[in-house]
């Protein structure tokens, strides 16, 4: 069966992604077949988007599945990441663009700093994950 957090109402589709590339596009689309069809099992996903935009995007990335030959908690670390590396290119995104704007509005100079301040948490909670990832018991 496909993860709970994308099968949940107000899941990835909703709250995370931007619809502005294929692939965020195609993920959000497996999203609400999954929530209207929790017990969908991975073939049954991609039968039914084989005459989509996003078969050769769902193909791909099923085969880079294969591949890495990951189990249940390990794709969902997976995806979990993935969705962070999509947050984080669409972050530098909408900054480079802020930059390079001559006649900024104070409500994007105010989302400029949002952005740095994320960046700059982003990096900390990354240094203090892989801290605690890395760490190992003092028993």
């Amino acid at each position: 069966m496909v993860g709970r957090d994308v099968a949940e109402p107000g899941g990835v589709a909703a709250r995370r992604l931007d619809q502005g590339s294929l692939e965020e596009r195609a993920l959000a689309a497996v999203s609400e077949f999954c929530r209207a069809n929790p017990n969908a099992e991975g073939n049954f996903v991609m039968d039914h988007f084989q005459g989509s935009e996003f078969r050769n995007v769902l193909e791909a990335s099923q085969a880079a599945l294969l591949d890495k030959g990951l189990e249940g908690e390990h794709m969902e670390r997976e995806f979990r990441d993935a969705l962070g590396v999509m947050r984080e290119k669409r972050r530098k995104q909408r900054f480079e663009v802020l930059r390079i704007k001559h006649d900024r509005t104070p409500d994007e100079e105010a989302e400029m700093l949002r952005l740095l301040r994320e960046r700059n948490l982003g990096t900390v909670s990354a240094s203090y994950n892989a801290t605690i990832s890395g760490s190992r018991p003092t028993s």
